[in-house]
């Protein structure tokens, strides 16, 4: 009976001390924080990741914390609470192009267009052999209304992944804010027969001969309304 009783108190506190040892390090709270992500539910899962970063981590580590911080507050559409979150990330880890790009993406959608474009650079420093970024780099040149700069990223995009729709949607785009409406119909129909959306394709259409016409000035750029090849990145499948 006394064997009994003493192997129940020895198993007790070795389960205790192990559950002390599991819940002393933050890795449960970011595991429930990116199961918490996964389902959407956002508002839940910043709280457990932010306070995961006030405990010491075996698994994680803080600057994938710092990625799907902001993962979290980019789909709330907190951008600039996810534009800090991922300059933290970066500040603990410099040579992740991945948050190079997401930090991109949130600043683009803030219209600060500059520090877009230097996110992108910066990320293509890392990994120069992206098509999806050389393509929404291309597409932010065209927003600035320099479309020879754009052509040149749109061009490499191509080289590197020839079945990129918005690819060739944007260049489509920015041929035809050179005034070269033939080549810019040829990828315009390129995007199309790669699954550009149809109402993408119709739009440029749209544009593109609206130019051709002269009913619009090729050079605002703000009749434009260019899709980004690249998505945000801040799901927990790509810290």
């Amino acid at each position: 009976m006394k064997r009994k009783v003493l192997i129940g108190a020895v198993t007790i506190i070795i389960l205790f001390i192990w559950w002390s040892q599991k819940t002393r390090y933050g890795d449960l709270d970011v595991k429930r924080g990116i199961d918490l992500y996964a389902e959407g539910k956002y508002v839940e899962a910043i709280p457990l990741l932010e306070g995961a970063l006030n405990k010491p981590l075996r698994v994680y580590k803080t600057y994938d914390v710092y990625n799907f911080i902001g993962g979290c507050y980019f789909d709330l559409g907190m951008l600039e609470e996810g534009v800090q979150a991922y300059t933290k990330s970066l500040e603990e880890k410099y040579d992740q192009h991945n948050i190079w790009v997401n930090k991109g993406v949130a600043l683009r959608q803030m219209d600060r267009i500059e520090e877009a474009e230097a996110c992108y650079q910066q990320a293509l420093e890392i990994k120069p052999d992206y098509a999806e970024l050389h393509s929404s780099l291309g597409s932010l040149y065209i927003i600035k209304g320099r479309p020879q700069k754009a052509v040149m990223h749109f061009d490499r995009a191509i080289e590197l992944d020839p079945s990129l729709a918005t690819a060739h949607g944007n260049y489509a785009m920015a041929l035809a804010m050179l005034g070269d409406y033939s080549r810019a119909d040829i990828e315009l129909r390129k995007a199309a027969r790669l699954g550009y959306a149809e109402d993408s394709v119709l739009y440029m259409r749209e544009r593109i001969n609206a130019m051709r016409e002269n009913l619009v000035d090729p050079n605002n750029a703000e009749i434009y309304c260019l899709e980004s090849e690249i998505a945000d990145s801040n799901s927990p499948a790509s810290p």
